[in-house]
């Protein structure tokens, strides 16, 4: 969800692994390299592993990607099933399944 209100536009998957966050959202995809000091992040768009579809992304789908280019802060809760990004861009919770 980004400000609280889920994405809409189908089903919304995020994965973090080697150092890459990928959110694939409807047929939309975007990718970061990041990088991670305690609960300091920073992302830098990666553009080899983002693509549009046909049609461009929904305002909650564009809204979603913005929250992540401009996220600062990642707080994880206790059982690491949540990651809460925050900054200039607004707040995202990615949630895991």
């Amino acid at each position: 969800e980004v400000d609280g209100r889920p994405i809409d536009g189908g089903s919304t998957v995020a994965t973090f692994a080697d150092g890459t966050l990928r959110i694939v959202a409807g047929c939309s995809r975007r990718a970061w390299r990041f990088t991670q000091q305690r609960n300091i992040v920073s992302f830098a768009a990666d553009p080899s592993g983002s693509a549009n579809c046909e049609s461009p992304p929904t305002s909650r789908e564009d809204a979603a990607f913005r929250a992540v280019d401009r996220a600062t802060m990642a707080i994880f809760d206790p059982d690491g099933r949540e990651a809460n990004l925050s900054g200039s861009g607004g707040n995202i919770t990615l949630e895991r399944s």
